[in-house]
């Protein structure tokens, strides 16, 4: 799924005609879309289909599987923008990772695909995320968090020296320190909603 290109993700305006209810006073309104859509229906490809969509406990974060392996986590707009009274619904691009590589099973003698099966988010009880991911064998626990990381300004290589002082290519070194998004695989096989195409359609609801 191709979620970087910024024409792939679109978001559309909320008017009266966007709304259908279920009969409960519910009203569900069309809010974004995530994915290429083809003039002709089709797939670039077959590892771009979503096979698993789940939203963190808070909807803060939404992550979504699919046939290659990958993992996308979206984060809920964090930019206070509000449309008709309410939060913007908008969901921009967290993190991306390759949870899962396709692998043979000498002793069963079975090929198992890196195909996300399932996605599962834990409580939260720190700054970071932890969600479950497993395709048909194994379960692998991930860290998602945020850190800071010193870099030297102009990406140059520096080298310490005994007395503290560092040399390299420039004279003059400035320091900076950025925040990194870290993607951490805690625990790789625990022993041992699905989406059939490559665009993801988001809904919010109101009453």
């Amino acid at each position: 799924m191709d979620v970087d290109d910024h024409q792939a993700c679109t978001s559309m305006d909320i008017t009266e005609n966007d709304d259908t209810s279920d009969g409960d006073g519910i009203h569900w309104h069309f809010s974004q879309v995530k994915g290429n859509i083809e003039p002709d229906g089709g797939i670039t490809s077959d590892a771009d289909i979503i096979s698993c969509v789940e939203f963190s406990h808070d909807g803060e974060f939404l992550a979504t599987g699919d046939k290659g392996g990958r993992v996308v986590i979206f984060q809920r707009d964090q930019s206070g923008k509000f449309i008709n009274g309410q939060r913007s619904t908008d969901y921009n691009v967290y993190s991306t990772f390759q949870s899962h590589e396709p692998e043979f099973d000498y002793l069963k003698s079975l090929e198992i695909e890196e195909k996300i099966n399932q996605i599962k988010w834990l409580k939260r009880k720190n700054a970071a995320n932890f969600i479950l991911s497993t395709n048909d064998k194994t379960i692998k626990l991930w860290k998602i968090s945020e850190r800071e990381k010193k870099v030297a300004d102009g990406g140059w290589n520096l080298t310490r020296n005994a007395d503290g002082t560092t040399t390299g290519k420039r004279s003059e070194y400035t320091g900076c320190k950025k925040r990194m998004l870290y993607s951490e695989n805690i625990v790789d096989n625990l022993n041992l909603y699905a989406q059939k195409n490559s665009v993801l359609f988001l809904f919010y609801y109101s009453l």
